[in-house]
């Protein structure tokens, strides 16, 4: 366990660098992040590279002890290379440029810009293979996609669509372009999706989207081939973004060492943990990127105004510390933080720092941060080499997150990413830990409980893995609009939920977009009643069975959700958006049913993750309020913050965090 910082000694007057280097020395951050940003100042003109600046803040960090992760600058090309090299510029969906002046302003199918990222990487890699205070890279800055329409883009685009279809026939055929009179006759007429119209093709959408998933990919991989060669024993991640992007980041992680993620959680009470927002479920998916623990390459240090919005509230005290312990707690073993010092220039000018703008010696925050990098420095031997070791898998598919953000389903609900995040934060208060794993895992049968919202796209490989799954003895739960495409993107000739039909036991007669209206109910099968928004699939039987009725309208007194025996297992189907109570009563029986440890009678807004080491445990447990919770204890335990606790009430402050394992440590 270890803590570190961004840091930008360009930005600063060398008189800083030592200072700093000292005081983070002195509060125990160990690690910090250079140069990810810096491609001007190494090389200002084509061919002419200045690294000493760089050489004297890294040999400064050094002597404090405070090791490096380099930064590849290739996600802000300089001006000199934007004006000599405009194909790199990205196209917009009009053929409009997307002029410099802020990062990611590239295209990544450009020659130029990959002939210069090699070269900007090559001159980093030589330079610093040896030196000891580098201990890994991280690619470029999180990375997103562009969706280019420049020449390069549709140059390449045509080649991967020849690649994969070998010849118009089966691309007309597969994207259905007999519709509107849309089919190719001459591969010259196919271009990406410009004009930026919802309605083009949503199967030649989603193979566009696919194409530069693998652009992306590719990009990526020619920086870790550089940097595998001259920096054998070097670590090489990369820092994804949190945002709800659909990128295939499961791909993309597959040749680093490990995942490394950026996580920005707000204090305002509508985007706590405790919301629908529920920031765990974003550093559940960074663990399931390689189902592995991950690194934190960047994470709040305080709030402020920046280019990236409004101003937002300050952090009430302990707030930082439990981001930074929650981070931790699923799964991280460095949490670095954004940044050290605030910058005083440029759009980011009014974001915070771990030491603000004034160079305060003791603000509220760095007193704070220097509690929690002791405590984290004091814990690792007790938590290193733990691990989280879940029962339940949440599916998660980037090709079925763009399908929904191509065709929305009903105005403002059905929302891909949200669906993902509520049953997740239905399980969190629960006390039960989930994983959100990429759909075509293939561990799938190492869990107890796989739960799929919205499957929208599907085929017959995914359905045979499901129904081994289930039949060998585990439980599924699907939810309305799955099974309702095949790959392509077109829509299956069959009822809902088409190709999952047999193993859910039923078909889905009719389905009603209801909206927000707020008078749609269903009764539970203990004869609570529930409201229901959105969606309303009215689901005809056929070897299930229902354990939920609607309470309203044409279709009252019709199935809602439905179970299924099938073999060993059993298949759940949610066939209509639910307010979280019920979510947390049917998820709540499953568990108890298939005996998944969960943490008992948890109180709204507290989260509970454990981590594992062979017959070690350690419960976190973080308080995600401003109210004082009481947890009750069923037995004596050892807080590694405070020692022996007894059996009965563990009070939690607001943002408290505690730490529990049995025995003593």
């Amino acid at each position: 366990m270890r803590v570190g910082v961004a840091y930008y000694p360009e930005h600063w007057d060398e008189a800083y660098w030592e200072l700093d280097a000292k005081k983070m020395q002195e509060i125990g951050v160990s690690i910090v992040r250079l140069a990810e940003f810096s491609w001007s100042r190494m090389e200002p003109e084509e061919d002419v590279f200045t690294f000493d600046w760089l050489d004297r803040a890294i040999d400064i960090m050094f002597r404090h002890g405070i090791e490096i992760v380099l930064g590849t600058p290739t996600s802000a090309p300089p001006n000199w290379f934007m004006e000599k090299y405009p194909d790199a510029y990205i196209l917009d969906d009009r053929l409009q440029p997307r002029y410099e002046g802020i990062r990611g302003h590239r295209c990544v199918n450009s020659p130029s810009l990959a002939k210069r990222s090699v070269v900007i990487v090559e001159q980093m890699a030589q330079r610093y293979a040896v030196h000891p205070a580098i201990i890994g890279w991280q690619i470029d800055n999180e990375f997103e996609l562009s969706l280019c329409n420049c020449p390069n883009c549709e140059r390449e685009f045509r080649e991967w669509a020849f690649k994969k279809f070998d010849s118009l026939e089966v691309l007309n055929n597969a994207w259905g372009t007999v519709v509107w009179s849309g089919e190719y006759s001459n591969w010259s007429q196919l271009h990406t999706p410009r004009g930026g119209k919802r309605q083009l093709n949503p199967a030649f959408q989603l193979d566009y989207h696919r194409f530069q998933n693998q652009s992306l990919a590719a990009y990526q991989q020619l920086q870790i081939e550089i940097l595998r060669r001259h920096c054998p024993g070097k670590f090489v991640t990369h820092n994804m973004w949190e945002d709800p992007l659909a990128i295939d980041y499961y791909k993309l992680f597959e040749p680093l060492d490990f995942a490394g993620t950026d996580y920005y959680i707000a204090s305002n009470p509508e985007q706590l943990p405790t919301s629908a927002y529920n920031g765990a479920y974003y550093l559940d998916q960074a663990r399931g990127l390689k189902q592995q623990n991950f690194w934190i390459m960047e994470t709040n240090s305080g709030f402020g105004n920046s280019c990236w919005g409004p101003a937002r509230r300050t952090m009430p005290p302990g707030f930082l510390r439990a981001v930074m312990w929650q981070c931790i707690s699923r799964g991280a073993d460095v949490v670095m933080n954004y940044l050290w010092r605030g910058s005083m220039s440029g759009s980011e000018q009014l974001s915070s720092g771990i030491m603000g703008h004034a160079n305060q010696p003791s603000t509220r925050r760095l007193v704070e941060y220097t509690q929690i990098c002791g405590e984290i420095n004091r814990l690792s031997d007790s938590l290193d080499g733990t691990t989280l070791n879940n029962d339940i898998e949440i599916f998660y598919s980037h090709e079925i997150h763009r399908a929904l953000q191509i065709q929305p389903q009903i105005k403002d609900g059905l929302n891909y990413d949200k669906i993902q995040k509520f049953y997740h934060t239905a399980f969190n208060n629960l006390g039960v830990g989930t994983d959100v794993i990429h759909w075509n895992s293939n561990k799938l049968n190492s869990y107890k409980l796989i739960v799929a919202p919205y499957l929208f796209l599907m085929n017959h490989e995914m359905v045979y893995r499901l129904e081994g799954f289930v039949s060998a003895g585990g439980t599924l739960v699907l939810t309305n609009r799955s099974g309702i495409k095949d790959m392509n993107n077109n829509v299956s000739p069959t009822l809902a939920p088409g190709l999952l039909a047999n193993i859910a036991g039923l078909t889905v007669e009719e389905w009603d977009a209801i909206g927000q209206d707020g008078q749609h109910q269903v009764m539970s099968r203990n004869g609570r009643i529930y409201k229901i928004t959105d969606w309303a699939d009215i689901i005809a039987p056929t070897s299930a069975s229902p354990i939920a009725w609607y309470n309203n309208d044409y279709f009252a007194g019709r199935a809602a959700v439905t179970v299924n025996n099938l073999g060993k297992g059993k298949v759940y189907y949610i066939g209509a958006n639910f307010e979280l109570d019920y979510l947390i009563e049917l998820f709540g029986q499953i568990v108890d049913d298939l005996k998944i440890t969960r943490i008992p009678n948890l109180p709204n807004g507290v989260h509970a993750s454990i981590r594992r080491k062979a017959t070690k445990f350690y419960l976190f447990l973080i308080n995600f309020t401003d109210e004082r919770k009481t947890i009750v204890l069923e037995h004596a335990c050892y807080s590694l913050f405070d020692g022996p606790i007894p059996m009965g009430p563990l009070n939690l402050p607001p943002f408290g965090v505690e730490i529990l394992c049995e025995g003593t440590e």
